[in-house]
């Protein structure tokens, strides 16, 4: 099993379905869309400040 698919079986295996499948979609949608090609030691507070004003300004909402 890859590392970064540790999260999304052991969430499976506690969330509800429809739980799991929301939480996926934020992943994948709202985290990996945006961070997907960094490293997590590359991710300064400046990129994270920019995400969530990009999140907070998007017409779309989860």
């Amino acid at each position: 099993m890859k590392k970064k698919h540790i999260y999304k079986e052991d969430s499976k295996a506690r969330e509800k379905p429809t739980t799991y499948e929301l939480s996926k979609y934020i992943i994948n949608s709202k985290i990996l869309s945006c961070f997907k090609e960094l490293k997590i030691n590359e991710i300064e507070a400046i990129i994270i400040r920019e995400w969530q004003n990009m999140l907070l300004t998007d017409d779309k909402k989860i």
